[in-house]
Order: structure tokens, then C-alpha cells, then sequence
């Protein structure tokens, strides 16, 4: 079968590698230019924890039209990237091909539907990789734990099967679920955790544990994405939701969550498909204002940025694009203008809930 992985980041070069290795015909289809021409040229570097070798046989290319012919397509994008690769699959796939989706956050299922067929979708979710990239042509990798799999309809079916089986050919563990939605929620529930606050903090996974104040913080956020999974019907396979976070986050103490680091090298990161995706879903449930506070806008304090909220009235908050990064955090609203191009609007007053001391900047080169 060949196989075309949509977005060639961390990873999707991981997924491209051991696919080749397992002698399946692979494409990995990305924009950058000189990651891509460097596949071409000498193959993927992978580093992980079955060694390091440069895995070659892979199709490395900025031109969809490589993907033509393949039966399954992965993408494997950043969330704000999954509508454009939608798009680009829509624009070669077959009849009877197979579309999987592997993304943090929300949503993305909803975004293929607007250019693909329903029928064609699955729905992943990705546990414990640690994936990064080292320089065009080299990806690295901690751990690989589990990918999990189902129909975006939801049920078991013979084709759900069939792409496990093959995801295991290439060495993966994987396994299938009648409802995956279940998961993405539990994975969700884990960044919103964590993503952000450390974000927010400026640290890893450990040092926010061990910051009583900031770690509240943390939970406070989860409880309100709970509540509206909950809302929302989900089956979550747990009933202590804080202590399935906690153990989460002891396993990675020392990971630094991807948000934090697209942050610091100036990215755009997935705040809006992450925390920021919880409070439009809190809005549709909270219809009694007094039943559950912590789901409706409040003041504007740290932890309604945390959930991907800014108060309109803020002079600091208001009209920022990404909205985890006001005044209250500690940056420099100079540069944040820098990175992310944003000119906040004229507003009426001040929050005066700044954060104390100088503001932080970035490392040199990072925006």
C-alpha cells in the first residue's frame, strides 16, 4: 500500500520512517523546503529508542500531486494546519481511501468533514513520543507508547482493522477503539493541563507541579474542560479526573509541552484548538449562570487565560489573536507584537491585574 503523510513535522517524519522501514511505499508531503530536499537528498535521520539510523525510500515533496495513488493518507499537521491538508488530499484521493487524523485538541474531525467525505475519516490519537526536530532531515524521538485508532463515526469495523494491522507492521503499538472520541477527550484534559500553564510559567512539566499556586492553576483549568466533556456526554474511562492528570504529568516531569516551545521559537501554537477550544463549549451548556461559575467568562485573571480567554474591556487583553499572551503573564507586550503581529484594539480601562515585576523577554533569536 502507499502511504502519504501530510505534514512531515516531528511526527509525521516519524511516522514516514518506520512506514519505509516496514517496506510500505511512503510520500511525506510539507512545505519546508529544506527539511524535504534533505529527505530527498540522504534519507531521515531518526533518533529514538531503538537507535539511530538514517532510513531512506521515502518520497520527500512540496507537491501534493505525489500523493496521487495512495490508500492511505495520515495527516499529520499542526491543528491550524489540518483544513489546508484537507484540502490538498481532497484535490488527489481516490474513491475508497482512508483518511487518519492525528492532532491535539478539538475540532479536527469537524475540519476534514468541510472538504472530505465522512465515511473516508479516521481519528488518532498519539501517547508518550516525546517527538522533535533536530534540523532539516533529522527528527528525534523519546518514547512511542501507543496510537490509538477509530472511526470518526465511532463503532469497530473491518477497515479500523486493517489500518491497525498496518500500523503495527511498521512497529507501532497500536490498537483500535469504538469510541475515540473518549480519547481525544482524555488527551485533551492532559494538555489543557498543561500546555498552556506552562506556557504561561516559562517551565517544564516538573517545576509547574511542584509551584503550588501555578499547579491550582493547572487543575482548575482541566476541572472546567471535564465539566464540559462531561456536559457533552463523554465517557471518560476514569472517575477522579485530577489524579488521572497527576499521574500524566509525573511520567513527563521533565518534558517541556510543545505550546511552550512553538512559543519560544515564535510559532503560532494550538492555544485555540486546546484551552482556547473549552469555553465556547462551556458557553452552550452554562445556561444557568449560577450552576456552574467557573465555565462562564469572568474577571480577567490569569486563569480565564489559561482556558484561552481575554477580558474585551482590557486595554492589554483585548484584540490579541493568541490569547494566552497578555499583560498578566509577564511578557513583554512589545514583543509579543513582534512575534505574533498583533496591534491590541483601543479599550476602556485596565484590568490592573498585571503581573508584578518587569516584564520577561524571550531568548535572543527566539522571536
Amino acid at each position: 500500500m502507499k502511504v502519504a503523510i501530510f505534514g512531515a513535522g516531528a511526527m509525521g517524519s516519524v511516522y514516514a520512517a518506520r512506514f519505509a522501514e516496514a517496506g510500505l511505499d511512503v510520500v511525506a508531503i510539507d512545505p519546508w523546503h529544506d527539511h524535504v530536499a534533505a529527505i530527498a537528498a540522504h534519507g531521515l535521520r531518526l533518533e529514538g529508542p531503538d537507535g539511530d539510523r538514517v532510513v531512506t525510500g521515502i518520497t520527500a515533496s512540496t507537491d501534493p500531486s505525489q500523493a496521487k495513488g495512495a490508500g492511505l493518507f495520515v495527516i499529520a499537521t499542526k491543528a491550524a494546519g489540518v483544513g489546508e491538508a484537507a484540502r490538498a488530499v481532497g484535490s488527489v484521493m481516490t474513491q475508497g481511501a482512508t483518511v487518519l487524523t492525528i492532532q491535539n485538541g478539538l475540532g479536527a474531525g469537524e475540519r476534514l468533514c468541510q472538504s472530505l467525505p465522512e465515511s473516508a475519516i479516521l481519528l488518532g490519537v498519539a501517547d508518550g513520543f516525546g517527538a522533535a526536530v533536530s534540523g532539516p532531515g533529522h527528527v528525534r524521538h523519546a518514547a512511542m507508547k501507543m496510537i490509538r485508532l477509530g472511526e470518526l463515526t465511532g463503532g469497530q469495523t473491518d477497515r479500523l482493522d486493517r489500518v491497525v494491522s498496518l500500523w503495527k507492521q511498521a512497529g507501532f503499538q497500536a490498537q483500535a477503539f469504538a469510541d475515540i472520541h473518549q480519547l481525544v477527550w482524555e488527551k485533551l484534559l492532559c494538555n489543557v493541563t498543561l500546555s498552556a500553564p506552562c506556557t504561561v510559567h516559562d517551565c517544564t512539566v516538573g517545576a509547574l507541579m511542584d509551584t503550588p499556586a501555578h499547579w491550582s492553576e493547572a487543575l482548575d483549568a482541566m476541572a472546567e474542560a471535564h465539566a464540559c466533556g462531561t456536559a457533552r456526554g463523554v465517557a471518560f474511562s476514569f472517575d477522579d479526573p485530577r489524579a488521572y492528570v497527576t499521574a500524566f504529568a509525573t511520567l513527563v516531569r521533565n518534558a517541556s509541552p510543545s505550546m511552550r516551545l512553538d512559543h519560544l521559537a515564535g510559532r503560532a501554537s494550538e492555544i485555540d484548538f486546546i484551552n482556547g477550544a473549552i469555553p465556547p463549549i462551556g458557553r452552550q451548556y452554562d445556561r444557568n449562570p449560577g450552576e456552574r461559575p467557573a465555565l462562564r467568562r469572568g474577571s480577567c485573571a490569569r486563569g480565564q487565560l489559561l482556558r484561552g480567554l481575554a477580558d474585551e474591556d482590557c486595554e492589554l487583553c483585548h484584540g490579541w489573536p493568541v490569547r494566552i499572551w497578555p499583560c498578566h503573564t509577564g511578557w513583554s507586550v512589545a514583543r509579543e507584537r513582534q512575534i505574533h503581529g498583533a496591534v491590541p484594539k483601543p479599550a476602556r480601562r485596565a484590568c490592573g491585574r498585571q503581573a508584578a515585576g518587569s516584564a520577561r523577554q524571550l531568548p535572543a533569536g527566539s522571536g
